[in-house]
This record gives structure tokens, C-alpha cells and sequence, in this order.
């Protein structure tokens, strides 16, 4: 007894199951991940380390150097290349594919503690990251404002408004890019600094040591214990001037006597424009196993619900400069579009050659019967719905009624010669069984050799094959037990 024979014998029963395949479908289509790229983590390893005011030459030879030779014996790293440009350097480290990268940046980070303190103690902290692609921001926000500078627009959306986004399920960071950045500079006059016979780094040494605050243990007494800590940061730029550094026969040589400190801003390296002015922007980056439209639909609420509570005030306007979940929902409704229409002609199709409604409208539910399966082996896989998976659903949708239409066929075929229908169903069901199978097993053939392909290709079209191959199978076993 065939897999089609039991469904003739218990409709009851096929109805239910397809009952719960759209139930299920539906939970799990819901459930899925929107992006507009599949889920792809290179074998990289980056490290960036900034050294303020050296020479490519000088971060080659104190620093990449030694990190290279560290990080080189990193386990399945294959390649390490280096750059250096006038202050910053930058590693790369390659490994094989299939590497688990949580495991390869603790190694790599690792490798590069044991070099740490022999590096030179002036520059700063090394970041160590993978190469996510995902990571690119979903939603940029431009800021601009008539009345604001560019330093207090970008101080307000750094130390304030970004926070009120923080709290977002699924939003991972907000970083914030343009503007104008508060800087206190102490520009020194050489010709004085020499006549009191100092340096510029015993001053900026003083500076450092009277800048700072910290905790200076506790007093107790017989009731209370108080914690003291020692408050001596700078709180405007006058007090720096006011620092005595030297004291040159009774007299107190201060930082104003031999330089000029000045509340200024720091070199703008990054300018951002919006709509040819100047502008501050907030970057949003979401989690990785985040649904990109749904974390963009909530910052957007938020940002809505900002603006009616005048936390962004009237004068700073506000506007989306780019959004990934744009192309993403013109993505999912250009395919979903495409998917019906091509429904819809195949019904049509279908109807030509039949001429009968009642099984014209068996391949209406067979087609979504065999998505909503689709989307049931896809939340199990781990695939998200991009422009990758969601290709690969256009593509095997003329593919998912190819069995339901040979199965139709052959059934009506028999009907058509005897007035025992229920006969009929289970001999021309049975007729073209093995060769549905058949079919399906050499379609399945043919795409079965890309799940073995390595390198960034299996990475990018993973969420393809593995979309065609469940819509195969599931195409087969609707056409053997629905259609029936």
C-alpha cells in the first residue's frame, strides 16, 4: 500500500495534517528572521591598533611585528596580513572555513595578551573583532539643527538621545559619527618653555597627575563610615591654565605663563551631510539573530514617540538617511507578488487543459500547502528569510505543482474512463508513484553536490539550496497525499 493509497482510505486524516502544515507554517513564517544578506561570518579576525603620531615605518617594526609572530601560531590560522598607514595598524587573520569564530577570536586574543607589554605603553587599547557583515548599521538618522552648533548637536545625541534608544529588544548599538567633538587644547609656546628650562612632557606629565580622581579609603567613627574619595578632575578649561609646573627663584611658573589653553574641538576627520548640510548621525546595529525589520519598525516607534514628547525638540530635525529594512520589505513583497502571480497562472494553466474548477482548485491549495511546509523546515534549519532564500522560493515555485499536476492528471485521466472515482484515484496514483519519486530524487541529485561547495559561495547560497531542496520534498509528499 502506497503513501497515496492511505490518504484516499483516510481524508479525515490528510485534512488534519494539512491542517496543522498551515498552522505550523504560518507560526514558523512568523518566527523567521528577516535580512536582507544570509547569515554569514567570515574566518577573519581583525585587530586595530592606534598609535597617535607615528610613522607606518615605527608601527611595523614596535608593533605588527610582534603581534604577527604571536598571532601567526593562532590555531587554523592559515594567513595573517598586516597594514600600517601614519598612526594606526591593522592585522588581519584568516582562517579555514567552518571554523568556529567565538573559539578563534578568544585564541587570537590570547595570542595578542601575550605580546601586550611588549608593545609600547603610549598607544592605545587594541580592538579585536570578527568581520561580521551583519553588523553593518540597519538604520541611519541624520540630525540637524538651525539654531544648535555641530559640538552641542553632537554632544546632545551622543550623551542623551542615544540612550533613550538603548533599551530596544534586538538593537546592539548606537554609534554616533559626524559633529563637532569637545577638545581642550594646550598650545605650547617653545620659546617660553625653553626660557623656564621645561618640557613639554614633564607639563603634560603634571597634567595627567592632577587630573584624576579616585577613591582615598574610608573614615569611621563610632556610628558612621564615610567613603572619601579625592574629586580633582578639571571642570573648565581656565582651571589647566592655573596648574603651577614650575617654580623658578620664589616664583610660580603656571601653565598659562608658558602656553594657551584653549576649549576648542578636535580635528574633524569624518563629515557627514544630509541633504548638503551639516549634520550628526545615529547608526544603529542590530544582534545578530535579530529580525532587521523588526528592530527598525521599533526605532522608528521610539523615535515618533520622542518627537511627541519634544525629548527631540522642534529645532533639531530629524530624518532617515538610510534604512536596510526598505530594501528588505520591497525585497519580500516583490517576491511575494511574484510567487502569486506565477501561482495564479499555473492555476490558470490548469484550468485551460481541465477545464474543471474543482481540481483547478486543488493546485490552489497544494501551492501554499507546500510554502507553508517550506517555511516549517526553514525555521529548522536555521534559515532566514533574505534574498537569497526567498530566490530560491520564486525559483521552486513552478517546481512545488510539477508532482501535484502529473498526480492530477493521471487521476482525472482514469475518472474519466470509469464511474468508480475512487478506483480510479488509487490506480492512477499508483501509476506514476515511483515516477514522481523519480523526478524528485533527480532534481534533488542535481542541487545535493552545492551543499559540499566551500569558501564564501556555500556561505552566500547556503539559504538557497537548502530553500529549493525542503521545497522539493515537500512538494512530493503534497502531491502524494493532498492531491489524492
Amino acid at each position: 500500500m502506497t503513501l497515496s493509497d492511505i490518504s484516499i482510505k483516510r481524508p479525515v486524516g490528510v485534512f488534519v495534517l494539512t491542517l496543522m502544515v498551515v498552522v505550523l507554517g504560518v507560526f514558523f513564517l512568523r518566527g523567521l528572521s528577516v535580512d536582507l544578506l544570509p547569515r554569514i561570518t567570515y574566518p577573519l579576525v581583525r585587530i586595530i591598533i592606534d598609535w597617535k603620531g607615528a610613522s607606518p615605518e615605527e608601527i611595523e617594526e614596535n608593533i605588527l611585528k610582534k603581534v604577527e609572530a604571536s598571532v601567526a601560531t593562532t590555531e587554523d590560522a592559515i594567513q595573517v596580513i598586516s597594514s600600517a598607514i601614519e598612526g594606526n595598524g591593522s592585522i588581519e587573520v584568516y582562517f579555514e572555513y567552518g571554523k568556529d569564530m567565538d573559539v578563534a577570536l578568544a585564541d587570537t586574543r590570547a595570542k595578542l595578551d601575550l605580546v601586550r607589554n611588549e608593545l609600547p605603553p603610549d598607544l592605545e587599547e587594541p580592538k579585536i573583532y570578527k568581520a561580521d557583515p551583519s553588523q553593518l548599521p540597519i538604520l541611519d538618522i541624520a540630525l540637524s539643527s538651525e539654531t544648535k552648533n555641530e559640538r552641542d548637536l553632537r554632544d546632545w545625541a551622543e550623551n542623551d538621545l542615544s540612550n533613550y534608544f538603548l533599551g530596544i529588544p534586538g538593537l546592539g548599538a548606537v554609534v554616533t559619527s559626524g559633529g563637532r567633538v569637545r577638545e581642550i587644547q594646550v598650545l605650547f609656546d617653545q620659546e617660553k618653555v625653553q626660557q623656564y628650562e621645561l618640557s613639554t612632557e614633564k607639563i603634560l606629565s603634571i597634567l595627567r597627575d592632577e587630573n584624576m580622581e579616585f577613591p582615598a579609603g574610608r573614615i569611621s567613627d563610632k556610628k558612621k563610615e564615610y567613603s572619601v574619595r579625592l574629586l580633582a578632575k578639571f571642570k573648565d578649561a581656565s582651571e589647566i591654565g592655573d596648574i603651577i609646573v614650575a617654580n623658578r627663584e620664589g616664583r610660580f611658573i603656571k601653565v598659562k605663563d608658558v602656553a594657551q589653553v584653549a576649549d576648542s574641538f578636535e580635528e574633524q576627520r569624518v563629515l557627514t551631510r544630509f541633504n548638503s548640510k551639516p549634520c550628526v548621525t545615529l547608526s544603529f546595529l542590530k544582534q545578530p539573530n535579530a529580525n532587521t525589520v523588526e528592530v527598525v519598525s521599533k526605532i522608528n516607534k521610539r523615535a515618533k514617540e520622542l518627537l511627541k514628547k519634544k525629548i527631540i525638540p522642534d529645532d533639531v530635525n530629524y530624518a532617515v538617511a538610510s534604512s536596510q529594512s526598505y530594501y528588505i520589505e520591497n525585497s519580500v513583497k516583490n517576491v511575494g507578488s511574484s510567487a502569486v502571480v506565477g501561482g495564479i497562472l499555473a492555476m490558470l494553466t490548469i484550468w485551460f487543459f481541465l477545464h474543471n474548477i474543482k481540481r483547478t482548485f486543488v493546485i490552489a491549495i497544494a501551492i501554499p500547502v507546500s510554502i507553508l511546509g517550506t517555511f516549517i523546515l526553514m525555521g529548522f534549519s536555521d534559515v532566514t528569510l533574505n534574498i537569497f532564500s526567498l530566490g530560491g522560493l520564486v525559483l521552486a515555485v513552478g517546481m512545488l505543482v510539477d508532482n501535484s499536476i502529473v498526480m492530477l492528471e493521471n487521476i482525472t485521466r482514469h475518472q474519466s474512463d470509469t464511474d468508480n472515482s475512487i478506483d480510479a484515484a488509487h490506480v492512477g496514483s499508483k501509476e506514476v508513484t515511483s515516477a514522481l519519486i523519480a523526478s524528485t530524487l533527480t532534481n534533488l541529485a542535481a542541487i545535493i553536490p552545492f551543499f559540499f561547495i566551500k569558501g564564501i559561495a556555500s556561505l552566500l547560497f547556503r539559504d538557497m539550496v537548502v530553500t529549493v531542496t525542503v521545497a522539493f520534498i515537500i512538494s512530493l509528499f503534497v502531491s502524494l497525499t493532498v492531491v489524492p
